[in-house]
């Protein structure tokens, strides 16, 4: 069964957009290898924990993310109409 590593992606590509990171610098802040956050990006891998805390500090200054884009929109219900009695 495969396994979804938890939006680890998306808090990686915010951190880089934010403050301008390339894949190389934030690297280097993070003390592990472009490899790996290259597989955490793409969704091959989850954060892992050392990773995690290193990247706490430029997450606690990223701005809050809208509320609407982070819920998928819910399709609307049709109406249901009852259906029309026939005469016997």
């Amino acid at each position: 069964m495969a396994r979804h590593p938890a939006a680890s992606d998306s808090v990686l590509r915010r951190v880089r957009t934010w403050f301008e990171l390339s894949l190389a610098d934030l690297s280097l802040y993070l003390g592990v290898s472009q490899s790996l956050l290259q597989a955490i990006e793409a969704g091959q891998r989850g954060l892992t924990l050392p990773v995690r805390v290193a990247l706490l500090p430029l997450r606690l200054q990223l701005p809050r993310p809208r509320c609407r884009l982070l819920r998928p929109p819910t399709p609307r219900c049709p109406r249901l109409r009852p259906r029309p009695t026939q005469p016997t």
